[in-house]
Parts: structure tokens; C-alpha cells; sequence
């Protein structure tokens, strides 16, 4: 999420159909981002029809899996009465999308996983644990991660897009925290994102910034062990240099936006 003021900027012809833009913006770099945005506004999806995918006639992906490897079908897990009407409701939304299929028979099965959002929806993910162990790993995930970094520092404007989480949502008001343009910074994978670099978030620093003086052995203990896990972690934490953080977010972004290239 962004830190600066925003303006919404219409791209479609239906209500809420908009994206956000920095309210800071010099008048010609303002000119010059929407003319830019609704030129190429049919790149926007508002829902998932609007994202049909690439032809597989041109290009299909296969799993590469062991020779070796056995399939697992995992045991099915029981799921209270909310999340299942979650995991009907958005099962529903792909297989009238085109994104998935029925299978009636198959060798490999894994669970649905769902997560609470931070605006109290859920979001379902699977649990491809056993199929991963199944594959190769990827040695070269993203050649160049230096050169990419190195480019992207120092930069004064940012533009956040995470297509990930809204490419099977289906209402624009989902989208608009998502896709926001030229703004001088923001939250990102939990970290504070700037012109600077990437800065510790506040809100995450409150519970040792607050903690209160320990007042009984049960406490000092308990603050004695937070020390002990620090202290682990502090060696770890010095080997790891700014641009190999920023590096981890921009591999995190590019496998999450992996799907549409």
C-alpha cells in the first residue's frame, strides 16, 4: 500500500472501473502518465474473462517430474462449514472463468488451503508439497537478479502492480489498491519501500518498540529466550546486504507475475 495521497482515474466505461494515480504529480507528468494509462487501457482486467490466458497452441507448460517419482493423493481434510462455502464459491468462479477443469480420475490430488485476508475474505491457495518434491528445482530461477536489482535503485517513483491477487477477482474495487502509479513509496511483502531503499516497517517494529519492562521471572524468561532468537538470527542477518532484500522482492513479484509472460 502506498504512502502518498491518490487520485482516482477512470479507464473504463462502468463505474469503478479505475485505477489510482499520485496526487503529487507535476501537471505534465500527470498529462503524460494518463494519456500513457488510456492508451493502453485495454490491458486492464476487470474480471476473469478479461484474462483468457496465452493460446496453448503457441505455448504449453508441462511439470517436468522425476521418472522415479511416485504420485501422492492426499487424504481429504475436513473443512468447517464457512471455508467450504469459500472453497464452492471461488472452485465456481474458475471453472466458469476457464481456468480449471473436472477430473474424475486422477493419480495426483492435493488440498485447498485457505487464508484469511486482511479484509476478512479468504483466499485459496493448494497444497502442491508433494508434487514439488516431485519436480527438479529450478537452479537459475531468474538469470541476472543482479543486473535487475542495480537497475531498480534509486529510482524516485514507484509503481506497484500485483496482478497476482486480483487476476481471478472480479470486482474493480478489489483492483484499486493493486495497481497504483508513480507514487513515491509503499508497503511491500511487509517491508517499507522508497527512494531509499528498503526501510524496517513501523507498524511491524510496535511489539519491541512498546514491550514493557519485564516485572516477574516468568517474564524475564520469556524476554530471555526473544534474546536467544535474536541473537540467532543476528548472524544470519548480517550476510544479507540491502540490494539481496531488494533482490528477494523482485524475484517474488516476477514468479507471481510468471503467468502473464
Amino acid at each position: 500500500s502506498p504512502i502518498d495521497e491518490l487520485d482516482d482515474l477512470q479507464i473504463g466505461k462502468l463505474p469503478g472501473q479505475c485505477t489510482k494515480i499520485n496526487r503529487q504529480l507535476s501537471p505534465d507528468l500527470r498529462q503524460q502518465l494518463e494519456t500513457e494509462i488510456l492508451q493502453n487501457a485495454d490491458l486492464f482486467a476487470w474480471s476473469s474473462a478479461d484474462i483468457p490466458g496465452i493460446d496453448a497452441n503457441f505455448i504449453c507448460h508441462r511439470l517436468a517430474i522425476h521418472k522415479e517419482a511416485r504420485s501422492v493423493a492426499q487424504r481429504k481434510r475436513k473443512v468447517g462449514g464457512e471455508r467450504r462455502e469459500a472453497i464452492i464459491t471461488e472452485t465456481q468462479k474458475l471453472l466458469n472463468a476457464g481456468f480449471i477443469r473436472e477430473v474424475r480420475y486422477t493419480i495426483w490430488l492435493a488440498n485447498v488451503v485457505l487464508m484469511k485476508k486482511s479484509s476478512g475474505k479468504w483466499r485459496m491457495c493448494i497444497d502442491y508439497t508433494d508434487l514439488n518434491k516431485a519436480c527438479p528445482k529450478d537452479s537459475y530461477p531468474l538469470p541476472s537478479i543482479d543486473r535487475l536489482a542495480d537497475g531498480a535503485s534509486g529510482h524516485a517513483l514507484l509503481s506497484f502492480l500485483d496482478a497476482y491477487s486480483g487476476k481471478h477477482s472480479y470486482h474493480a474495487t478489489d483492483l484499486a489498491e493493486k495497481c497504483i502509479f508513480d507514487v513515491q513509496g509503499g508497503k511491500f511483502l511487509g517491508f517499507m519501500i522508497t527512494s531509499r531503499g528498503i526501510e524496517a516497517n513501523p507498524e511491524k517494529c510496535k511489539a519491541i518498540i512498546q514491550m514493557q519492562t519485564p516485572q516477574t521471572v516468568k517474564e524475564v524468561q520469556r524476554l530471555a529466550g526473544r534474546l536467544v532468537s535474536l541473537s540467532f538470527l543476528h548472524d544470519a542477518e548480517k550476510r544479507y546486504q540491502m540490494i539481496e532484500k531488494l533482490a528477494l522482492a523482485l524475484v517474488t513479484a516476477a514468479r507471481r507475475l510468471r503467468p502473464y509472460f
